[in-house]
C-alpha cells in the first residue's frame, strides 16, 4: 500500500509542477477534466478501501463510533463527507456493475450517490444493470430523476403504496441564516 501511495504523490506533485500561467486553454481544459475524473476514480477506489477497512474493524480502539467517526475525525474531514463516502462504499460493495462503470469514468462518484437509495432498496425482480445503463454520462440530478422514473415503471406498487412512499419521503429542511436574517 505505501508504493501505491508514494506514486499518487508523485503523480500529485507531477501535476502540481505545471505552470498554468504558461498552459494553453486546450491543456487547461484537459487539466481540469482529466483531474476531475481521477477524483471520481480516487472516490470509488477510496470507497472501496474504505469497505475493507470497516470490514477490518481498523476503527475499533480508536474512540470512534463506526468507520465514518474514525475517518473524520483522522483526516478533519466533515462527518458528512466520510457518512457519504461510506454510503458510496456500500453502494460500490453491493453494486460490480456500478463500481465498474465509476472506475472506467462512464458514472461519476456524485452521480453513483445519487442512486443510493434505488439501488440499496431496487423494487423486487428489477434489473439494476437497466437503470445503471441509463444513467452512464448523466449528471447527479439527471440521473435522480432518471432513478426516481426507472422505479415508478418496474416498481409493482399499487398507487396507494406508491402515493404513502412519497409521503414517508417528504421532509422540512432548515439551517442557520448566512447573513443573520430570518425570513418566513
Amino acid at each position: 500500500m505505501r508504493k501505491a501511495l508514494h506514486l499518487c504523490e508523485q503523480a500529485i506533485a507531477a501535476v502540481a509542477r505545471v505552470d498554468l500561467h504558461a498552459a494553453t486553454p486546450q491543456a487547461l481544459a484537459l487539466g481540469a477534466l482529466g483531474l476531475q475524473r481521477h477524483i471520481d476514480r480516487m472516490k470509488a477506489l477510496h470507497a472501496t478501501v474504505l469497505t475493507a477497512a470497516d470490514n477490518a474493524k481498523v476503527w475499533q480502539g480508536s474512540g470512534a463510533r463506526n468507520i465514518a467517526d474514525w475517518l473524520s475525525t483522522s483526516t478533519n474531514t466533515s462527518y458528512g463527507d466520510a457518512v457519504g463516502r461510506k454510503k458510496l462504499a456500500d453502494l460500490l460493495d453491493k453494486s460490480p456493475e456500478l463500481a465498474d462503470a465509476v472506475g472506467k469514468g462512464e458514472i461519476s462518484a456524485a452521480t453513483a450517490e445519487t442512486l443510493h437509495d434505488t439501488i440499496a432498496n431496487p423494487p423486487a425482480g428489477a434489473d439494476i444493470g437497466e437503470l445503471i445503463d441509463a444513467v452512464k454520462g448523466a449528471g447527479p440530478r439527471d440521473a435522480k430523476a432518471a432513478a426516481e422514473l426507472w422505479k415508478d415503471i418496474v416498481t409493482n406498487e399499487t398507487d396507494q403504496e406508491r402515493e404513502e412512499r412519497r409521503y414517508q419521503l417528504r421532509s422540512v429542511r432548515s439551517s442557520a441564516p448566512a447573513d443573520g436574517m430570518v425570513t418566513t
